[in-house]
């Protein structure tokens, strides 16, 4: 999917060439003003490829055309075009340790985390399963995980 992608102010200071050769004020309340509206709730998030992205973009081009700077993408605008791959998990993911034959499910972000592959579908993993310990290294309460077995 091709979406636009801000150039970063701090790239664009470098690239862009000012119309005007005024040294910038700052204006904290003008600070104020963009961060209130980049960061409200209308902009959803501005999540990648979003509505809210592309408003919270072209909201920001618009601030550099004010300040008289220059695009600098190769099409001649403040935006560049990339291609975005998204993984998504289709229902919720399951993590299950088998061990003498009783399996225990591990609760998703309440024990592991798992998120989408963007190149498999289903991933299934056999390996041997050793239990460590709880990682106790307290002699003086009388534990130690470490400790090698006789």
């Amino acid at each position: 999917m091709n979406v636009k992608l801000l150039v970063s102010a701090l790239l664009l200071s470098g690239a862009a060439v000012p119309a005007l050769a005024e040294e910038p004020v700052f204006d904290a309340q003008a600070v104020r003003a963009h961060v209130t509206f980049l960061a409200d709730d209308l902009l959803e998030g501005r999540d990648t490829g979003s509505r809210g992205y592309d408003i919270a973009a072209s909201y920001v081009a618009s601030q550099f055309i004010a300040l008289g700077l220059k695009p600098a993408a190769a099409d001649g605008s403040f935006f560049q075009k990339l291609t975005v791959r998204e993984a998504r998990l289709d229902g919720a993911p399951r993590l299950a340790l088998t061990y003498g034959g009783k399996e225990t499910v591990l609760s998703d972000t309440a024990q592991v985390l798992v998120r989408p592959s963007l190149t498999d579908a289903k991933v299934a993993i056999e390996a041997p399963l050793v239990f460590a310990g709880f990682g106790f290294d307290r002699p003086d309460l009388g534990f130690n995980d470490y400790r090698a077995s006789t």
